[in-house]
């Protein structure tokens, strides 16, 4: 716990180095090195969390817009949720699920750094959100 907290402090540090736009997308070792306390055994070129990372990386800019990202996900998903029927019902809320995994388990660890991860949570939340009728469509009248 109190190494989650140091690491926390130490990207605080990190990230007034470039506020604005952060360090850059890269492996953040170097920073990483600069900012760690003197007692760490344990060294990444990350800072274990999403949050945190995109803060040190891509700055408040960055921060924002990933925030966005998740708060327009989560709209939309709810959405397709809300207007899905039958079996696509568990579909949506899946993908419901999936995002808050992402986001929960991003706490601790930095999962955007994980292809896998990655790509298998953009293919479920793709197919969740793809139950969303068009913008502007019309539904039908009942009884048609």
């Amino acid at each position: 716990v109190v190494a989650g907290w140091r690491r926390l402090a130490a990207a605080a540090h990190a990230a007034q180095e470039h506020p604005i736009t952060g360090a850059g997308v890269q492996d953040l070792l170097e920073l990483y090195r600069r900012h760690k306390y003197p007692d760490w055994t344990f060294e990444a070129g990350h800072f274990h969390n999403n949050f945190v990372q995109f803060a040190v990386s891509s700055g408040v800019i960055g921060l924002g817009a990933f925030c966005f990202w998740v708060v327009a996900g989560w709209r939309r998903l709810a959405a397709a949720a809300h207007a899905a029927q039958g079996e696509d019902r568990g579909l949506a809320a899946s993908g419901l699920a999936i995002l808050v995994a992402l986001l929960v388990s991003g706490m601790f660890d930095f999962t955007f750094g994980d292809a896998e991860v990655v790509y298998h949570t953009y293919l479920a939340l793709g197919l969740a959100l793809a139950l969303l009728p068009p913008r502007g469509a019309v539904e039908a009248p009942a009884g048609r």
